[in-house]
């Protein structure tokens, strides 16, 4: 329930249910118990062109929120890694995005703890890889005169089982006449599926050998991707060690989302003060699993490097 939502189930003002909601969030926040966690997400959060970005700690267990950083990156944790150290906790796994600055001082503060690299996130970067793909074949097809992928950019983001009816024609003729977005495509959504492996050296094979496929396509940007999942490997294969995730809501980069993970949980009517937050909206879809064989033989230092 937003606030605006309470001010007019009460009748009371927005500005009168937003004082009271930080008030509690204060009392309640003042002081955060940290002795028992085991399990944190980090995270950031978009709050507009004013306040910018936050960055959140929470604990993935119990939901509850650590810690409220302002900015993103290495800067918005310093503060939380000392009242961490004072509390006593020993945490054993931490989940988070990509990104080079929380990465690395995760490591520099709890190098004990494993590293997580979050599902929605690498899906979210394989999109990225397709649209760039897109926007290179669309500018090439507009001086044709062709126009096959004109609209399919949110369409990409769809899979099979959950694409609307009235909109598998257009992604289908999307895929059938351009090849490189049919295959950069299509390995999204097998990528999905890694999450899904029975164990964690199903997955180390199968990751192997999307890899394989993609380096094998010859196209630039799944190179890039690929180059990535390998440096990263063991990063993505520790979820099937500490099975968490960081967000709680499905979208169309996270469909296939590891199922009963613990998760980031935004709270709805805020934060400790003085900072709102709201869960970013997306759409939902699925994925379709793509039955394809390596084209290359298993290049041992690929192996060792995955191991």
């Amino acid at each position: 329930m937003s606030l605006q939502d309470v001010a007019r189930f009460t009748h009371l003002g927005w500005d009168t249910v937003k004082s009271i909601v930080k008030a509690d969030l204060a009392r309640r926040f003042e002081k955060v118990e940290m002795r028992e966690v085991r399990r944190i997400g980090v995270d950031e959060n978009y709050l507009g062109k004013k306040a910018k970005y936050v960055t959140l700690v929470v604990d993935l267990e119990s939901g509850r929120v650590l810690w409220v950083g302002k900015g993103r990156g290495k800067e918005a944790l310093e503060g939380f890694w000392e009242r961490l150290r004072r509390s006593g906790a020993h945490i054993e796994a931490v989940a988070c995005d990509m990104s080079g600055a929380y990465w690395s001082a995760i490591n520099e503060h709890l190098p004990d703890a494993a590293l997580v690299f979050d599902h929605f996130h690498i899906i979210k970067l394989a999109n990225e890889k397709i649209d760039e793909i897109r926007r290179g074949l669309q500018r090439t097809l507009e001086l044709t005169g062709q126009k096959f992928i004109k609209g399919t950019r949110y369409l990409l983001l769809y899979g099979r089982e959950n694409l609307p009816p009235d909109k598998r024609p257009k992604l289908e003729e999307a895929l059938a006449y351009n090849e490189p977005l049919s295959k950069a495509y299509y390995l999204k959504e097998e990528l999905r599926q890694l999450w899904n492996q029975p164990g964690k050296e199903a997955a180390q094979k199968y990751l192997q050998e999307w890899i394989l496929k993609a380096y094998a396509t010859a196209i630039g940007p799944l190179k890039q991707l690929a180059n990535t999942m390998l440096t990263h490997a063991r990063q993505i294969l520790s979820y099937f060690d500490h099975p968490i995730r960081l967000r709680h809501h499905g979208g169309p980069q996270q469909q296939n989302r590891p199922p009963h993970a613990p998760s980031l949980r935004l709270p709805r009517c805020g934060l400790p003060p003085p900072t709102h937050l709201r869960a970013p909206r997306v759409k939902r879809h699925t994925h379709r699993h793509l039955n394809a064989a390596p084209t290359s033989r298993m290049n041992p230092k690929l192996v060792r490097s995955l191991g």
